[in-house]
């Protein structure tokens, strides 16, 4: 019911005389000291009906969020980056609510299981956000924003618009070729993309850092160094001691790579400072190394081998693809994928579509078919490779048919994502 200024004036006159009366019914209810600490504190059952409700609420919001990123990733347009940003504010808005409520449960005696949900709970929001409404709206508008210009990224080493290259072209080139000056090229060519986004990350830093002050912590990385079971203090000292016990052997593989590179590409790999030019290391990132693999073998090394070629002289199809993924975790001990009828769908993507999709930024997912996990559940006590599945995922699955073109086979199963750190 609408109101108009005089009649909801009147109906304050109306009330307020009431009121002093009302309060004074209120001061003389009887209240006995153990009902008041009943009401105070929490028990046990209701921070399990807690849990519950909140595994099953996050799990339908993260699924509509997986939904949106899919199809933003796969067809970048204005539209799908707004939903995907309305999707995650929804989530990081749900979520950052139940992580305060949470809180009121710290202390009590809950079984293990439940404990440890609640930790994730409180650990698990990927991208902290301010309270703030419209702070929150600008994180995920920025976040949706930077990954859509990333995947509209375009190398155009000419005026030319059809010989602009995206990653997904760039990185067989980056792989295969041995010219020094055409690596460099498309080493800064491609780099320059993310030039544009550099104020726009900046100030997703700062309204994430907020975020993360809001829930307690100095910053965003403070957060994410928290989700280890170990303080964030205690986790940077422990990489600093895994670092020590590796460098060692880092420093001469380094040194080793480095003298090889010289030999092969001469002054182009030699720099003052002693460090390796990150575009002669067959990867846009400078992340692995692999595909160097010929320039730098030893002479008693094996040689390397086209596993794109070995998959298409077998006539491997797609959904052969899939087992050998799940393969390779059966063999570590873990339990098959369930196979639930109807609740996956492979297919091809032609050979010949064309859209602006995010690329997958150097790596692949290789374990999610499957299965549906709860929104911050522990390890169970028999995994399967599919306990990191996404909602709604597509799993892409390289076939190298030539060095400039690949099929990609996209899998779809409705399922939930784990909480649990990945970085």
């Amino acid at each position: 019911m609408f109101y108009s200024s005089i009649a909801m004036k009147i109906r304050i006159r109306t009330i307020l005389p009431v009121l002093p009366a009302l309060a004074g019914l209120l001061l003389f209810v009887p209240s006995s000291p153990a009902q008041s600490a009943a009401a105070a504190k929490p028990t046990v059952t209701e921070a399990l009906a807690f849990i519950a409700g909140a595994e099953k609420e996050l799990t339908a919001i993260s699924i509509d969020v997986a939904r949106a990123s899919w199809v933003q990733e796969t067809y970048i347009t204005d539209d799908t980056v707004a939903l995907n940003a309305e999707a995650n504010d929804r989530l990081i808005a749900r979520e950052t609510a139940l992580i305060y409520e949470a809180r009121k449960f710290d202390g009590l005696p809950l079984p293990p299981d439940a404990q440890r949900k609640l930790l994730l709970l409180k650990l698990g929001i990927a991208l902290a956000a301010p309270q703030d409404p419209s702070l929150r709206a600008e994180t995920t508008q920025k976040a949706a924003q930077l990954d859509a210009a990333y995947g509209r990224g375009r190398y155009c080493p000419d005026a030319n618009p059809d010989h602009c290259l995206g990653i997904d072209e760039l990185e067989p080139l980056m792989a295969q070729n041995r010219d020094p000056k055409e690596l460099a090229a498309l080493w800064a060519g491609w780099h320059a993309v993310g030039k544009p986004m550099r104020g726009d990350y900046a100030r997703l830093a700062e309204l994430s850092n907020q975020g993360a002050r809001e829930l307690g912590y100095a910053d965003t990385g403070a957060l994410w160094r928290s989700q280890y079971d170990m303080t964030p203090e205690e986790f940077q000292a422990e990489i600093e001691r895994l670092w020590t016990q590796v460098e060692p052997l880092y420093r001469e593989l380094h040194t080793y790579v480095r003298r090889k590179l010289i030999e092969k590409y001469g002054d182009a790999a030699r720099r003052p400072d002693g460090m390796i030019p990150g575009h002669l290391l067959g990867n846009m990132w400078g992340q692995e190394w692999g595909n160097i693999y010929d320039v730098v073998a030893p002479p008693s090394g094996p040689m390397p081998y086209d596993l794109g070629a070995i998959l298409k002289a077998r006539n491997t199809d797609p959904q052969q693809l899939v087992r050998y993924g799940e393969g390779f975790y059966k063999s570590l001990g873990f339990d098959p994928c369930p196979r639930p009828s109807g609740s996956v769908r492979c297919s091809l993507i032609p050979a010949t579509a064309t859209w602006s999709a995010t690329p997958a930024h150097g790596t692949w997912t290789t374990s999610a078919t499957c299965a549906s996990r709860p929104a911050f559940s522990p390890p169970p006590t028999t995994s399967s490779p599919c306990i990191t599945s996404w909602a709604t995922t597509t799993i892409r699955w390289p076939i190298a048919i030539s060095p400039t073109s690949s099929r990609t086979v996209q899998t779809t199963a409705s399922t939930r994502p784990s909480a649990t750190p990945s970085r």
